[in-house]
């Protein structure tokens, strides 16, 4: 093998100029320090569809057809479905970075060679219910992906508040037709009343068709977001309070900035960067790993061993990986260093486009163990 591979993935809908800058650059740098292992390193740039189960498909073909591909940051596991295909596809020839919510109590690698990098420190169905008295809510109406068990949600709500949770679930599918999610989404909406709240676990798409009927309606209801993907991206202006959970503050670290000065990036773009940055910490954490295991390249199989080792000794006790914009250790396959942030959307930070997120004033965080 002459080169150590990474898979470098980014969606279809989005700008490529600064991942590819950005891949050339961890490239070069990497190398002309010595590389990886004794190796040099190469950085393979994919673009891959929105659709998540596509986007799966097309990761496994890419990183089994090249046998120098050994690493990749598999993208976000779209249920118990993917999860499966995703431990189908383990292999002691290369070493997958995934991400998966801790809600669903895997607490073992599901598989040697795979490791989740998720960083969400409190599972949604936990939230949802703190929540509740900030925003002075009404009824709840949850809309979700099927993959997630709405009675895993209602089972933690306050008794007075469990009959007042409507669950309305989707199938992934569903995104594809426009007419359906109407006809689906919009009788729901029309009947809310002021104090109801929308809880949203929804794919971008989805998302967005909701957040569209909200505006084109002048309706006004308190929005909480899990996942917002790039469901801002499609609008032109919010004008209803939203507040969006993320695992990834909006902060720019100073290791961000300077990749962003070296590729000629402005700051105000980092939201279009968060998923392919964080595959670059990827790369720095295998560099980290193998210097910190004075690790040599003899054959694949050993190097990929000792790179696995070495991850896991870093257990958040005795070693901790601190990266340009993330924090990892590992306990069980899982990152431990884990957070939540949550952001609002105020109009009077909306311009061109642009929709600036300020910290909610009230943040939640684990205390005691739970």
């Amino acid at each position: 093998m002459d080169k150590i591979g990474f898979l470098i993935w980014v969606e279809e809908s989005a700008d490529t100029e600064f991942a590819k800058k950005a891949c050339a650059l961890v490239e070069n740098e990497i190398n002309a320090s010595g590389g990886i292992a004794g190796k040099d390193i190469f950085l393979q740039l994919e673009i891959f569809p929105d659709d998540i189960f596509a986007a799966q498909d097309q990761f496994f073909e890419k990183i089994e057809q090249a046998p120098d591909l050994l690493f990749g940051a598999h993208p976000a596991v779209p249920g118990w479905e993917g999860l499966e295909k995703l431990k189908a596809h383990g292999s002691d020839v290369h070493v997958l970075f995934t991400r998966y919510d801790l809600a669903w109590g895997i607490t073992e690698p599901i598989h040697p060679n795979i490791f989740n990098i998720s960083r969400y420190g409190i599972p949604n169905n936990e939230i949802m219910p703190a929540l509740l008295d900030p925003l002075d809510a009404g009824s709840i109406i949850f809309f979700h992906m099927k993959i997630s068990d709405p009675e895993s949600y209602r089972e933690k709500l306050p008794g007075e508040f469990q009959s007042k949770f409507t669950p309305i679930g989707f199938e992934f599918t569903e995104a594809e037709d426009p007419s359906k999610l109407d006809a689906k989404i919009n009788p729901v909406l029309s009947k809310l009343k002021k104090n109801d709240v929308l809880f949203l676990n929804t794919t971008a798409p989805i998302t967005t068709k909701i957040f569209q009927h909200l505006n084109e309606n002048g309706l006004h209801q308190q929005v909480v977001s899990f996942f917002l993907g790039d469901a801002l991206h499609e609008m032109a202006e919010i004008n209803f309070p939203l507040m969006g959970v993320q695992h990834a503050g909006n902060e720019i670290y100073l290791g961000m900035e300077a990749v962003f000065d070296k590729i000629g990036m402005a700051i105000q773009e980092k939201a279009e960067c968060q998923i392919w940055f964080e595959q670059l910490e990827i790369v720095y954490l295998v560099q980290y790993v193998a210097q910190k295991g004075s690790i040599v390249f003899s054959s694949t199989e050993q190097f990929i061993g000792d790179v696995i080792d070495s991850i896991n000794s870093i257990d958040g006790v005795n070693d901790i990986f601190i990266g340009k914009s993330v924090v990892y250790a590992f306990q069980g396959g899982n990152n431990s260093v884990t957070q939540n942030f949550l952001y609002q959307y105020p109009k009077s930070l909306q311009a061109g486009g642009t929709m600036t997120p300020l910290l909610y004033p009230k943040q939640i965080i684990p205390t005691d163990g739970s």
